[in-house]
């Protein structure tokens, strides 16, 4: 047997090595060596995935999960803070009814460490109500939550005074949630918001640098945000309404300079799509994911793609800080309706300097 190399290594490169892995691995390194046994249980990064602990998921392997992270958790070193408390759970909802009181606890935990990340990740909906210590933890600096529509996030008091990003996934928000949540976060610069039913009425998104909606109901967002820099909306089945809603109340969005939209027949909200872009005079860069869902598909093009509309080049013509037009097609019909909106585009920019298009297929 050769010499035990690794743990000649100073403490923190063996730390750094541990915070790569997960918990169960981090704990089963304890048996390499008699010096391990003192350095796993103050790696900042924890990594719980009850997926670590059989293929096949049962109640038996949850089981063991349960007492491997309360265990864990208990064992830790007080003295050290965490970086990262990730929490992955998968598996029927039956195994999530028998462990809601122990994430409760593990989360009460996880907060007395005082992580800067924490994230939790459901994949089956379970009814949980998160402790009020994680809404008020002075430490956090991004929180993520993916719980499965089923979360009761109703804080009554929210402080998070160090949070910069959020992100939040298959949640149902309501409007007096999203207030106190974003009256709570002063530093919050980044949201991001993913297939959730977000009520955003009257709500106002301060200075955030960065927002993005994906598939989100009740995307009633753009008044709201006239501050961000970065701001990215994908709905397949809103995105229409958004933009002609923003049109008929116009407001000019002076600090957006990116710009990510998608998915729709880009031809047909072409006209729209130019009244707002009239509204970025900051404007760098711009994506747009199309796809043609119309019945003109058929015939190869879309109605509103007959001709050039001078007032549109007029509108494109305010972006005079445009760099590069990025067209994301996701065409899969016999007749792809891309070099319409291609030349479309081209036609808006001519008058611009030094703007790039670039085309790409996915």
């Amino acid at each position: 047997m050769g010499p035990d190399r690794l743990s000649d290594l100073p403490d923190v490169l063996l730390i750094k090595i541990l915070s790569s892995l997960k918990a169960r691995e981090v704990a089963q390194t304890c048996i390499l060596s008699k010096r391990w046994r003192d350095i796993w249980a103050s790696v900042p990064c924890l990594h719980f995935d009850n997926a670590d602990f059989s293929r096949k998921l049962s109640a038996k392997s949850f089981e063991r999960f349960k007492n491997f992270v309360s265990s864990f958790l208990l064992s830790f070193d007080e003295t050290y803070n965490l970086d990262l408390f990730h929490l992955s759970c998968h598996g029927h909802t039956y195994f999530y009814d028998n462990i809601t009181e122990a994430v409760r606890m593990w989360i009460t935990q996880a907060v007395k460490y005082k992580p800067k990340t924490l994230k939790l990740e459901f994949s089956y909906c379970m009814y949980l109500t998160l402790p009020g210590s994680l809404y008020i933890c002075d430490s956090l600096q991004e929180l993520s939550l993916s719980l499965k529509h089923c979360l009761d996030v109703t804080p009554e008091v929210v402080y998070l005074p160090k949070l910069k990003r959020l992100n939040l996934c298959f949640l149902y928000i309501g409007g007096k949630c999203i207030k106190n949540i974003l009256n709570g976060c002063p530093m919050l610069e980044s949201l991001s918001v993913e297939s959730s039913l977000l009520i955003t009425k009257d709500v106002c998104f301060g200075n955030m640098k960065h927002l993005s909606m994906i598939d989100c109901r009740e995307l009633n967002v753009l008044s709201s945000c006239v501050n961000v820099e970065v701001l990215q909306i994908w709905s397949s089945y809103y995105l229409m309404d958004l933009l002609k809603g923003t049109v008929q109340n116009p407001m000019i969005f002076h600090k957006l300079k990116r710009l990510d939209l998608g998915t729709c027949c880009m031809n047909c909200a072409f006209g729209t799509l130019s009244s707002l872009l009239a509204c970025t005079p900051k404007l760098e860069t711009l994506i747009l994911w199309h796809k043609c869902c119309c019945e003109a598909e058929v015939r190869g093009q879309c109605e509103e793609n007959k001709s050039q509309n001078s007032r549109e080049t007029i509108e494109w013509y305010n972006c005079k800080c445009l760099k590069e037009v990025q067209i994301m097609s996701v065409e899969d019909g016999k007749y792809d309706t891309t070099p319409q909106l291609v030349e479309r585009v081209k036609q808006c920019t001519k008058g611009l300097m030094e703007v790039r298009v670039v085309i790409s297929y996915s």
